[in-house]
């Protein structure tokens, strides 16, 4: 039996796992255990502008896939838990 918070991080990498695949123009692999333990992080850099002053910024970020192309762009999947009426078996 899971506790409502990991039930909902256990739907959440279930969702990733259905919405990616292991290479490019692939079906996902949904028979397989969810798997939590894989993660990827980039660095991104930006600059913002407050009038004539540069802020520099650099931070790392999560990312659950990347969408392919000529330029491979990175993607974070996102889930949110609607409802509070959660059916649990015991």
């Amino acid at each position: 039996r899971y506790a409502r918070p990991d039930l909902k991080t256990y739907c959440g990498f279930k969702f990733e796992q259905y919405m990616s695949a292991d290479i490019p123009g692939g079906y996902p692999d949904t028979n397989s255990p969810v798997d939590n333990r894989v993660t990827h992080e980039m660095m991104v850099r930006s600059d913002l502008m407050d009038g004539e002053n540069m802020i520099k910024l650099c931070c790392r970020a999560e990312i659950d896939a990347l969408r392919g192309g000529s330029d491979f762009e990175p993607i974070e999947v996102k889930t949110l838990w609607v409802g509070s009426r959660l059916q649990e078996h015991h």
